[in-house]
């Protein structure tokens, strides 16, 4: 087990090992767990923190950033390229949140959980705008709970946690849902496949009261045999950011990143 400093939002492979994203900062470690460098996103003044993020086939990272106190229009899509040049797809947004890329590596899911909507993008070869083409992939009624986490599968269906709904549905590529998976606990977080296809499906305590959360079981982490849900997931793809000496004097000092959208 690892002990990393400060939250955690996201850890993603990487071809030197892997990366955590965390308030502030993204910490790229080696396999053994030696830190080899910090990359600042945040300043500590901004309370903004990093929410979730994805690969992206060429190697570069797709990640979002969010408010701590969920303030209106404070959060951004934002894209990390192999030579660590910061951009931002989009701004104005209030809770970003799952990502991840289609089978055919065409284009990334994005869910926005504040308009209950995930919006699929296509793939650019642009280093400063490599997702274009924002359209609707398929939108959640509210009813059901608010889109979070996703993971893909195989077959181009994007399987989403739904907070305050206490399940896990799956869209279709149609963006249909046509499937469920019900937990006992009402704020599922996100989902994952792993190397088996099992969907492992994390889950929050916040919102809830403390004489609440250890009956509900909120907190916890659930498993769905991959014979049951019969979906398989897919290998993700590696991020190729580079390093040496020069990234890793840059990556400790503030960051002013261009943006592509506003």
């Amino acid at each position: 087990m690892l002990k990393v400093r400060g939250e955690v939002s996201k850890v993603l492979p990487w071809d030197q090992g892997f990366l955590v994203f965390g308030r502030e900062q993204i910490v790229g470690y080696d396999p053994s767990g030696e830190e080899l460098l910090s990359f600042q996103i945040n300043s500590p003044e901004s309370n903004l923190r990093c929410s979730d993020a994805t690969v992206l086939p060429d190697g570069s990272v797709v990640f979002g950033t969010i408010h701590r106190e969920l303030a209106d229009a404070s959060g951004s899509l934002m894209c990390l390229s192999p030579e660590w040049k910061l951009s931002v797809i989009e701004r104005g947004l209030e809770i970003p949140n799952g990502l991840g890329v289609l089978p055919d590596d065409s284009g990334t899911l994005f869910v926005d959980s504040t308009s209950q909507t995930v919006f699929q993008y296509s793939l650019a070869d642009s280093e400063l705008a490599p997702l274009t083409n924002k359209r609707v992939f398929g939108e959640i009624d509210s009813v059901l709970g608010v889109p979070d986490g996703l993971a893909m599968d195989s077959e181009g269906c994007c399987w989403i946690a739904l907070w305050g709904g206490g399940k896990v549905i799956r869209l279709n590529p149609s963006g249909e849902i046509d499937c469920q998976i019900e937990i006992p606990t009402p704020n599922p977080t996100s989902c994952a496949f792993d190397s088996e296809h099992n969907l492992w499906i994390t889950s929050a305590t916040e919102t809830l009261l403390h004489t609440d959360f250890n009956s509900s079981g909120a907190g916890g982490v659930w498993m769905v045999p991959a014979m049951i849900h019969g979906a398989r997931g897919l290998t993700p793809h590696i991020a190729k950011l580079k390093i040496d000496a020069n990234l890793i004097s840059h990556a400790t000092s503030p960051l002013h990143p261009s943006s592509t959208r506003t």
